[in-house]
């Protein structure tokens, strides 16, 4: 399969030259049949460091007739399919969907007659659902079995959500064992703390499938070829330094209340031990967070170190604007050319692409080989 698919295996080439790009939006309320909006503009974002992943606004002509405004009522399980592409040479259309999403808001704007709509992946209804007293609890079995549990809930009304896992279908046991959902609790908060603990990903793909994937490493297949000078779809590069998006230290305070009503506290700890970047080099920069799930000593240790395998990856940027190419997504390897005039090859962090104007923003990053201790 090319890596541009499921655009032409040229793509990458041909956007370089002579292209017209193309966006377009249907919404799916809850009754009535699907219509298409008329977006005016638009930005899709994609980012590994968001929760929901994937993040849309649009801005649209307020629909005529009344009755197809009212059915956008973001309160109700109203979604967007949002489609974005090509035509090459001014004849062939090559447009794919690009995200499959929920409406968060919908704002009407008077009398400039603008609809915005704000839309999001299906992380967000995981973050929606609380557990009841009544509901069931979630299994402790595998990884796949419990986002295939809470991922469920997550669309009701609604078909079972598809799951696709990077891993055998037993993984992850020993990091959902004894984990409890307290009533009150969202779903979101124990599903990205199994992530940690399990040092993967969990998140909604752009065609509404739920994903378990390893974290991401540079690949030897490039995406995409970000060059400046003749042919290059590169605009503008940044390069950006930053201890404040940078953590050489990450505590997890693990608090609950067990079956015989005792509390409990645990602490996972992992930092950087040695090189440029540890504590006794540059000095304490720790990132606290306190999650009310019952944890192991074991699994409150892997869970700070799969955050902290994050954080210290978030300090070295790259900001570049180019032309957009709509199959670039966040994980993926890409060559650049740098502010500095080098030539790198970088994970791709986030993307936002914006409309009308064909233009991508990228921000890219290159994984650091880190020491982490946890003791």
């Amino acid at each position: 399969m090319s890596i541009t698919a499921p655009y032409a295996a040229d793509a990458q080439d041909r956007i370089r030259f002579s292209s017209r790009h193309v966006i377009t939006a249907t919404a799916y309320p809850v009754s009535g049949s699907p219509f298409e909006l008329d977006v005016e503009d638009a930005q899709v974002q994609f980012d590994e460091s968001w929760s929901p992943r994937i993040q849309a606004t649009l801005t649209c002509k307020v629909p005529e007739d009344k009755t197809v405004l009212e059915s956008l009522d973001a309160r109700k399980n109203v979604r967007v399919k949002i489609y974005a592409g090509y035509v090459w040479d001014s004849v062939t259309e090559d447009i794919q969907l690009l995200a499959d999403l929920h409406v968060r808001s919908r704002e009407v704007k008077r009398p400039s007659n603008r609809l915005v709509l704000r839309c999001h992946s299906d992380e967000g209804l995981a973050q929606d659902y609380k557990r009841l007293a009544w509901d069931s609890a979630p299994p402790q079995s595998n990884l796949l079995d419990v986002v295939q549990y809470h991922a469920n809930i997550a669309v009701i009304p609604g078909a079972a959500p598809t799951v696709v896992t990077d891993f055998p279908s037993n993984f992850g046991a020993s990091a959902v064992s004894g984990v409890t959902q307290d009533p009150g609790q969202d779903s979101w908060s124990l599903l990205s703390d199994a992530a940690n603990r399990a040092g993967v990903q969990i998140y909604c793909t752009g065609d509404r499938k739920w994903r378990i994937a390893a974290r991401p490493v540079i690949s030897s297949d490039t995406a995409l070829n970000l060059t400046t000078g003749g042919g290059g779809i590169i605009k503008e590069s940044t390069a950006l330094y930053s201890r404040e998006e940078f953590n050489n230290a990450v505590c997890i305070a693990y608090k609950w209340r067990d079956v015989s009503n005792v509390d409990h506290v645990l602490y996972g700890h992992a930092y950087i031990s040695s090189g440029p970047f540890a504590m006794s080099a540059i000095g304490h920069n720790t990132y606290f967070e306190e999650r009310n799930i019952p944890a192991t000593q074991a699994q409150a240790d892997a869970a700070a170190t799969a955050a902290l395998q994050a954080m210290a990856k978030r300090g070295r940027f790259f900001s570049i604007d180019a032309i957009s190419a709509y199959w670039v997504l966040p994980g993926m390897t890409v060559t650049a050319t740098l502010p500095t005039g080098d030539q790198e090859r970088l994970l791709v962090s986030s993307v936002s692409f914006n409309f009308p104007s064909g233009a991508m923003s990228l921000r890219l990053r290159q994984p650091e080989d880190l020491t982490i201790l946890n003791s």
